[in-house]
């Protein structure tokens, strides 16, 4: 795999470092960027080439849903999953039907990397 940029969007610190630490573990070359809203992840996406999105669903502010959709509509190449604890069938129909990913929290190991290496609106759970 070529180097590729991952946008983290989540407002728990502690959520942020493990998934950045299992990308970066696996993928050292890859770059990691963070953002702690929604409102964030949207400039971050401004100022960065971003590939893939993982986008905790609730979050304070713009809700995870919304950012998602936003950061898909603006940049259709980006791969874009929602992240979340949230396993409702509803949710993952919400999501799957704006052409997102669905994973749920915590992450495996296994599901990121079939996140970050496979295709647009793939359920990784």
């Amino acid at each position: 795999m070529s180097h590729k940029t991952v946008l983290l969007v989540d407002d728990s610190q502690f959520s942020r470092l493990m998934v950045r630490t299992m990308i970066l573990k696996e993928l050292p070359a890859w770059r990691v960027v963070e953002a702690a809203t929604g409102e964030e992840a949207l400039r971050r996406a401004e100022a960065d080439a971003i590939d893939f999105a993982l986008v905790d669903l609730n979050m304070p502010g713009m809700g995870g849903m919304a950012a998602a959709c936003l950061l898909l509509e603006s940049h259709p190449e980006m791969n874009v999953s929602l992240l979340t604890a949230n396993v409702q069938d509803t949710v993952r129909r919400r999501a799957e039907n704006r052409g997102l990913g669905f994973m749920s929290k915590p992450p495996s190991r296994e599901r990121i990397m079939a996140f970050l290496g496979g295709s647009r609106g793939a359920d990784h759970d």
